[in-house]
C-alpha cells in the first residue's frame, strides 16, 4: 500500500521534496497546496499530481492521507502543522520548525498527545561530507574539538518576499541560513546542549524589518565554543554558502570544502578524503534521502531524527540570540528621547491646512506649497526652512513669511490637534512606567506645547526642548536635554537622518521609526509602528 502525502507549499524548496519523492515506488503525492491556486496547478502539472488545491481545510481530515510537507513561510509552521497532528497525519516541517521556541513546543505537545511524528528539514544531517566529519570527530582523529567556526551565508544575494518580513519569518539571515551552521554544527559534535548563547545581530544591507547580519557564540555543555555567522549579501563567504570548521587538540576538520589538516611534527599534513563528487552544494541527494528516511519512519512508526528534539533546540537557541542581542540595548536604556514629526504624530494634515492658510496672505508667494514640500522640510532645522522653500525672497521676506506659517500651525494644532500614530498613548503609558521620557523636535516654539495642550499627553514626558527655542541644532539639543536632566543611559527615537546624526552625535543608541518620513538605511534597530516599543523596550 502506498503511503499518500500532500505538498503544503509549491515554492523552490517544494521542487526538491517533490523530485525525492517521486524516486519513491511505494509513494504517491495525493495533493499540492498554495494560496496562489495557479502555482498549485503549475506545479501539479509538472509533477504529475492529481489535486492542486489553494487551502488545506480539504485535506484535514481525510483518512486516505498519511503525512504532510509543509513548505510555507514560517508564520504558517505551527498553525498549520497542529491542524494535521490534531487530525492524524504525520508532519515533515521544513525548517525553522517554528517562529519561536514556544511555537515549538505547542507543536510536540500536540504530536505528543496524538501519537504522530514530526520531523524538520535540518538536510545537512543527510549529506555524505557531513557524515564523514562528524564519524571523523567521533572516533577521536582530531582529538577534543574545543572550537569551531561555521556560517550559513548568501554572498552578493539576499532572498525577497516573506522572508525579509519579521511578521511572516520571524527573523531573518539567522532563521534563514544561520540555523542550518546550529544544527550542522550540533549533529557533527553529537547533539550537545548549549549552556551560554552570546549573539550582536543587525541589518547592514536592506531596507526590511529583520536582520541580514549575525555572529553567535555559543557554549555547549561538552565545553566546545562554535562561533556561528548568518548572512545575506555579504560581499564575502570563506567558500560554499554553507561550511563548518572544527578544531581540535590533534588536528583540524572542515566541511565544505572537506579536508582534515592532522599534526606531524612541527607541521601539518592536509588529506582531502575520497567522497561522491556533488553536482551541486544543495546536492538533490541529500532532500531524497530526506524524504526516504521521512517515509521509512512513517511505515516504522520510528521518531525521526531531526525531529522534535533537534527542531526544539535549534529554536531556542535562535531565540537566544535575538534576545541577547535585544537585551544589550534594554540594559543599557534608563530613559528615552523622541523625535516629535513622524515619529510620535503625522501632522501633515494639519501642516497643509495652516500652511496654505498662512501663505494665501503673501503676494510675494510664486507657488502654492505641496504635501511634497512639507514632507520635505519635516526634521528640518526650522531657521533652515525658509531658505530651503523660498530662496527667491529676501532673509526678511522669508523670516515673515516662516513666522506667520509657525504661528498658524501652533494655533492649528491647539484648534484640532495632528494625527497621532495607532496606540500611542498606551505606548507612552507602558514605557513610563520604566523609564523617563522626553521630546526634542526641530520645531518652532509652542509647537510642542500645543501637541501637549490638545492631545493632553504633558503627563507623560519629563522635558522638552526645540530648535525654535534654542536655535541650535538637533544634536545641540539633545546634548542640552541630557545634560539638564543628569541623564544617563538615553537612546533617541526618531525617523530621520537628523535624528540619526543627533543620536550618534550624542553617542546614543537610534531607533528608526520606519512609519515616518524618512530613510535611515544604517540603523542597527527599527520600528515598524509605534507599539512595536513596547515589545522592544
Amino acid at each position: 500500500m502506498k503511503t499518500r502525502i500532500a505538498l503544503i507549499g509549491a515554492g523552490f524548496i517544494s521542487d526538491y521534496h517533490a523530485r525525492g519523492l517521486q524516486t519513491l515506488a511505494d509513494v504517491e503525492i495525493a495533493a499540492v497546496v498554495s494560496k496562489n491556486l495557479d502555482n498549485a496547478q503549475k506545479f501539479a502539472l509538472k509533477y504529475n499530481i492529481k489535486e492542486a488545491l489553494n487551502d488545506i481545510s480539504s485535506l484535514v481530515k481525510r483518512d486516505d492521507l498519511d503525512a504532510v510537507i509543509i513548505s510555507t513561510p514560517n508564520q504558517f509552521h505551527a498553525p498549520y502543522a497542529i491542524e494535521f497532528l490534531q487530525n492524524g497525519k504525520d508532519v515533515f516541517l521544513e525548517k525553522p520548525m517554528g517562529m519561536s521556541g514556544d511555537e515549538g513546543r505547542q507543536i510536540a505537545g500536540v504530536a505528543t498527545k496524538h501519537n504522530q511524528l514530526v520531523m524538520v528539514g535540518h538536510m545537512w544531517r543527510f549529506d555524505t561530507d557531513t557524515r564523514y566529519i562528524k564519524d571523523t570527530v567521533a572516533s577521536g582523529t582530531i582529538g577534543r574539538v574545543f572550537k569551531t567556526k561555521g556560517y550559513g551565508i548568501h554572498e552578493n544575494w539576499g532572498p525577497s518576499g516573506w522572508f525579509t518580513k519579521k511578521e511572516l519569518a520571524g527573523g531573518g539571515a539567522l532563521a534563514d541560513m544561520g540555523v542550518h551552521a546550529i544544527d550542522a554544527v550540533r549533529y557533527i559534535l553529537g547533539d550537545p546542549k548549549p549552556v551560554k548563547v552570546y549573539a550582536r545581530i543587525s541589518t547592514e544591507f536592506g531596507d526590511y524589518d529583520v536582520d541580514d547580519t549575525g555572529i553567535l557564540v555559543i557554549t555547549w555543555d561538552n565545553g566546545t565554543e562554535s562561533i556561528i555567522e548568518s548572512g545575506w549579501w555579504h560581499p564575502h563567504m570563506d567558500g560554499p554558502e554553507a561550511s563548518t570548521s572544527l578544531f581540535g587538540t590533534k588536528g583540524y576538520a572542515n566541511l565544505f570544502p572537506t579536508f582534515l589538516k592532522m599534526k606531524e611534527g612541527e607541521g601539518t599534513v592536509t588529506t582531502v578524503p575520497e567522497l561522491p563528487k556533488r553536482e551541486d552544494h544543495c546536492d538533490q541527494i541529500i532532500y531524497t534521502r530526506q524524504m526516504e528516511y521521512f517515509v521509512e519512519c512513517i511505515k516504522t512508526r520510528q521518531q525521526p531524527v531531526p525531529g522534535l528534539s533537534e527542531g526544539q533546540m535549534v529554536l531556542d537557541i535562535v531565540d537566544a540570540a535575538y534576545k541577547m542581542a535585544l537585551s544589550d540595548l534594554r540594559d543599557n536604556i534608563e530613559n528615552i528621547v523622541f523625535d516629535l514629526d513622524g515619529t510620535l504624530w503625522d501632522p501633515m494634515p494639519m501642516s497643509i491646512k495652516a500652511w496654505h492658510t498662512a501663505l494665501n496672505g503673501f503676494d510675494c508667494i510664486k507657488n502654492p506649497i505641496s504635501e511634497e514640500d512639507i514632507q520635505g522640510i519635516l526634521g528640518m532645522q526650522h531657521d533652515l526652512v525658509g531658505k530651503k522653500l523660498f530662496p527667491y525672497l529676501s532673509e526678511e521676506q522669508q523670516f515673515e513669511v516662516m513666522n506667520s506659517c509657525y504661528v498658524q500651525e501652533v494655533n492649528d494644532i491647539k484648534e484640532s490637534g495632528g494625527v497621532l500614530y495607532h496606540g500611542l498613548e498606551a505606548t507612552l503609558k507602558t514605557l513610563g512606567k520604566k523609564y523617563d521620557l522626553f521630546i526634542v523636535s526641530n520645531c518652532q516654539a509652542g509647537y510642542i506645547e500645543a501637541f501637549y495642550e490638545f492631545h493632553g499627553l504633558s503627563a507623560y514626558f519629563k522635558d522638552f526642548e526645540c530648535s525654535g527655542n534654542t536655535g541650535l541644532s538637533k544634536t545641540e539639543n539633545v546634548k542640552m536635554v541630557i545634560e539638564r536632566n543628569k541623564l544617563t543611559k538615553s537612546i533617541y527615537i526618531g525617523d530621520t537622518m537628523g535624528d540619526y546624526t543627533a543620536a550618534i552625535g550624542n553617542q546614543i543608541p537610534f531607533v528608526f521609526a520606519k512609519y515616518g518620513f524618512g530613510d535611515v538605511p544604517k540603523a542597527e534597530h527599527s520600528i515598524n509602528k509605534i507599539v512595536d516599543l513596547e515589545l522592544l523596550f
